[in-house]
This record gives structure tokens, sequence and C-alpha cells, in this order.
């Protein structure tokens, strides 16, 4: 992906991204490691050395505030997550931005589910000699299928992301005996594996992820079906006023207050149903 880095990826042992993934280091196929080349460092380093993350050239308007979350989704590198927006959100950044807008009850830790998004794609381009302002309206709608092959209807305690956290850490923990530290799991593998004593399905499992991140496919489990409450959010540009071209470029995103629900279930407000709001640095 854009973010990654291959010199420095090199240098640290990791020639691609899926060999990260898979803590597979160069010319050491008989060991499973995410402690690099040497051995020396954590792979919160390891991380930061490749991906090299820089949160400073990305703001708030101050009449539009918001507070962001640093976030790792791999295999688009360094995120953020947007949270306590007001409505509506203006970002100014001086760095190519891809905004996602996800819909929760389909989403994972593993990559973006970008199917919840139509319309027009939301981007903001900078340069030194020309800033941008773009403005995009989202629509929300949201509804539920019928519960059956294709479909589960979760409760309160667990939705399909957490379905899929617990099947990949009963798995790890069996074959592994810990977690990769890519993932959002507790017991994170902090020590060199010999790959010939884990288990052969926490192999394959750990495989593919890797694969199919690589290729920025969505990761799927054959024992978590997928919530049956969806979400979806229209995205159409509207012409933006530039606010001030020397702060850098400007992105707005207005919410509409209309939400349309054709779901069994009405206990969600308007703020509950968009969660995920993010960006990816380029």
């Amino acid at each position: 992906m854009e973010q990654w880095n291959y010199s420095r990826a090199l240098n640290v042992g990791y020639q691609w991204e899926s060999l990260l993934y898979k803590g597979k280091r160069t010319n050491m196929s008989d060991t499973v490691s995410w402690k690099g080349l040497q051995e020396n460092i954590s792979f919160d380093e390891i991380y930061n050395t490749i991906y090299n993350p820089d949160y400073s050239k990305f703001e708030h308007w101050p009449d539009s505030p918001f507070d962001f979350i640093p976030s790792r989704i791999l295999p688009y590198g360094a995120c953020v997550k947007i949270v306590n927006y007001s409505n509506p959100i203006v970002l100014i950044t001086k760095q190519r931005i891809k905004i996602f807008v996800t819909d929760r009850f389909q989403n994972t830790e593993f990559g973006i589910n970008n199917e919840a998004l139509v319309g027009d794609p939301i981007t903001v381009d900078y340069s030194p000699d020309a800033s941008e302002a773009k403005g995009f309206s989202l629509e929300i709608e949201q509804y539920e299928e019928m519960e059956g092959e294709e479909c589960a209807k979760y409760g309160s305690y667990l939705d399909y992301r957490q379905c899929i956290q617990n099947y990949l850490y009963e798995n790890f923990m069996k074959g592994f005996g810990c977690t990769p530290p890519w993932m959002y799991l507790p017991n994170k593998c902090v020590q060199t594996l010999d790959r010939n004593s884990t288990g052969k399905s926490a192999r394959e499992l750990l495989n593919y992820l890797a694969l199919t991140l690589n290729k920025g496919g969505e990761v799927h489990i054959d024992e978590c079906k997928r919530s049956c409450l969806r979400t979806t959010i229209k995205s159409k540009q509207q012409i933006q006023k530039m606010i001030n071209p020397a702060q850098g470029s400007q992105l707005t995103l207005t919410l509409k207050d209309r939400v349309v629900y054709t779901a069994e279930r009405l206990s969600y407000s308007f703020f509950d149903v968009l969660v995920d709001i993010g960006t990816i640095f380029y």
C-alpha cells in the first residue's frame, strides 16, 4: 500500500507486507517472529519504522471540534478514527487524505469494509502550491435483513467483530500460545517461535489472513455470520468555499439529519448509526 516503505521494511527483516503479517523474516523461514531481523525491537517499533506515522499535518477547524484516535489498520497503515465530532466536520490537512465511513455492524479489526459507503469517493489533495476545498453530504439509511444462512442477529454482548476476535484468539492461543502483535488481541507474541512447533491450523489461519489483507480483501470466518443489521451511507460531493488557503486543504462533511429506517429495531440514534469515521494518510 501507499504507506509501506520497502527499504525500511527490508532493513528490519520483512521484505513484503504479507511476510510481516506472517512473522516471516528474510532467510528465516523456520521461525515465526515479530521482533525484527536482530530480534531486538518490538512490533510497535517495527511498525513505526516502516510506516512512519505523522499526525502533525492533520487538524480540525476551531469552529468544528473533534477528537481523533491514532489507529493501526493493516494493510493501510497509519490512520485516525474521528470521535466526539460536531456537525459539520471540518478537517484541515497538509497532506493527501482519504476518508472512510464504515458500518460498525459489518466491520472488523482487519482492513476496512467499504461496502457501506456509496456515491462519491471522499478524498482531498494538498500541495504547497495548491490547496483545495471539498465538501460532502452524508445520508444514512439503516435496514435489517431476515436472519438465516447469510446473517445473524447479535446481542449486546457479542457482535460480528467480537465473534471473529474470539475465533482468532482461541485458535492462535491453541496453536501459538500467543497472538500476532498486529492484531487487537491480548497475549501478544513477544518471543520467537519455532515454526515446526506451532499448530498447523494456526499457521494456515495466519497465512489466510496475510494473503487476504495483502490483496486488500476482506476477512471471512465461516463460524461468524455477518450481522443482519446493515447501514448504507450515501456520499454526495458539494460545492465548498475555502475558509483559509494558508492553513492547508479543507474537507467538510455534513451529516444529514434524516435517517431512513427500514429495520425491525429502531433503537439507534443518528450518531449511533454513523460510528466509524476515519482517514488514511498517503
